[in-house]
C-alpha cells in the first residue's frame, strides 16, 4: 500500500461523462477530495443553512485532522492540543454529537451522527489508541442506533460521507453492533463501489492509512 493521496483531479473520477455525473453529488469527503472542493455543494442535500454550515465546518476540521495523520503518520504534538480542543466539554463538536434533535429532523440527525464518528476520532487521535477503545463505546452505539433509523436513503448525494461514518463506526465496534456496518460497508460496495473502483479503493487505503497513524505511538498522547 503506497502513501496516502488523499485529493482528486477530474481524471482520476473516470472519463468525462463520469467526471460530469460526479459533479452532482458530493464526491469529497474526509478521505478524499476533489481539488477545489470546499464541501459547499452539501447545501444541494442538507437544506437548513445552519445545519449545512456547520456540517461543512465539520467536514473541513476532520479533512486536516486527516492530512495531518496522511503528512506524519501520526498528529504532531504541537497540534495535539487544537485537536483536543474539539472536545472539550462546551464544545461545538460535543453540542453537536450530544444534540436532541427531533426524529422528523432528518438533516439535525444526520449532522449529529455525523458528529459522533468525528468524536470517536478525535477521541483516539489525542489520546493514542484504537478507534475500537472502550472509551468510544457509548459514542458508536448512539451512533449505529442512529444510523439504523436514518436508513441510507436520507444520505443522497453525499455517499463518501456516509461511507466515513460507516468504516469510523466498523472501526470502533464490537461484535455486536458490527455485523450492521459490515452490512453497511457490503451495500457501499455493491453500488457505488462498482463503477467507481478506482476512487473507492483509494478511499479505503486512505482509511487504513488514517486508522493505524491514528494510534501511532510515535507522541505522547495529552
Amino acid at each position: 500500500m503506497g502513501a496516502p493521496r488523499l485529493w482528486l483531479s477530474s481524471g482520476d473520477v473516470g472519463d468525462e461523462e463520469e467526471a460530469t455525473e460526479a459533479t452532482r453529488y458530493l464526491l469529497s469527503s474526509p478521505l478524499l477530495r476533489r481539488r477545489g472542493d470546499d464541501f459547499t455543494l452539501l447545501n444541494e442535500f442538507i437544506t437548513d443553512k445552519t445545519i449545512a454550515r456547520d456540517f461543512i465546518q465539520s467536514l473541513e476540521e476532520t479533512f486536516t485532522v486527516v492530512e495531518l495523520l496522511c503528512r506524519y503518520g501520526y498528529a504532531p504534538a504541537d497540534d495535539l492540543k487544537a485537536i483536543s480542543a474539539f472536545l472539550h466539554s462546551d464544545s461545538r463538536l460535543n453540542q453537536l454529537a450530544d444534540s436532541s434533535s427531533s426524529l422528523s429532523n432528518i438533516p439535525g440527525l444526520i449532522l449529529q451522527t455525523y458528529a459522533l464518528a468525528a468524536r470517536i476520532f478525535f477521541n483516539s487521535v489525542c489520546n493514542r489508541h484504537r478507534l475500537d477503545h472502550e472509551s468510544n463505546n457509548s459514542d458508536m452505539r448512539a451512533l449505529c442506533d442512529l444510523m439504523r433509523f436514518i436508513g441510507v436513503k436520507r444520505w443522497r448525494g453525499m455517499p463518501y460521507v456516509y461511507l466515513w461514518v460507516i468504516l469510523i463506526g466498523h472501526a470502533a465496534s464490537t461484535t455486536k453492533e458490527r455485523h450492521f456496518f459490515v452490512a453497511e460497508l457490503m451495500r457501499c460496495a455493491f453500488s457505488y463501489g462498482s463503477y467507481q473502483t478506482d476512487v473507492f479503493a483509494r478511499f479505503f487505503e486512505n482509511f487504513l492509512h488514517v486508522r493505524r497513524a491514528v494510534s501511532s505511538p510515535l507522541v505522547p498522547s495529552i
